[in-house]
């Protein structure tokens, strides 16, 4: 039985977590850039199943390369952090980032977890089976295989 489930996030979902970073992103404390690089580091794979080019975008301003000032970088990201969110992710998008999550597992899980994961990603990709679904099992591994870094990613909290 096929869900239903369109190329596209659930409008109440895609308002919720845009809502959610925004008001994250709303307690940083103005112009600083060592809280904004952590939202930033820990938001990266929420804000690739938005857009992975803003995201690269949002990543080059945290860079800061051209050595901007602190007020003239936490403007720019949050403009460009406007602009992000108001594009509501795609099934398409979403595959992509859960694929760049499970690679922190490849050493890790076995041929047939491997495979399990993988045939579900299938069956998302044709509305067969839930998004939800797939995080939570990324989640497992994270806890499972210790990854720090993937455990502050709000995508699977």
């Amino acid at each position: 039985m096929r869900l239903k489930e369109s190329n596209t996030i659930n409008l109440n979902e895609y308002m919720l977590i845009k809502r959610e970073c925004i008001d994250r992103f709303n307690v940083i404390p103005k112009y600083s850039i060592n809280h904004l690089i952590e939202y930033h580091k820990n938001h990266k794979y929420l804000f690739m199943t938005f857009s992975p080019q803003k995201l690269k975008a949002l990543g080059r301003l945290i860079a800061n390369k051209n050595h901007d000032s602190d007020y003239l970088v936490y403007t720019q990201y949050s403009q460009e952090l406007t602009k992000l969110l108001e594009i509501i992710p795609t099934k398409k998008n979403r595959v992509n980032t859960l694929l760049h999550i499970f690679g922190y597992f490849k050493k890790n899980l076995s041929f047939m977890e491997k495979q399990s994961f993988l045939d579900d990603l299938k069956k998302y990709s044709k509305d067969l089976m839930g998004y939800k679904h797939l995080v939570l099992k990324l989640k497992e591994y994270t806890q499972k295989y210790n990854q720090e870094y993937l455990k502050k990613q709000y995508i699977l909290k």
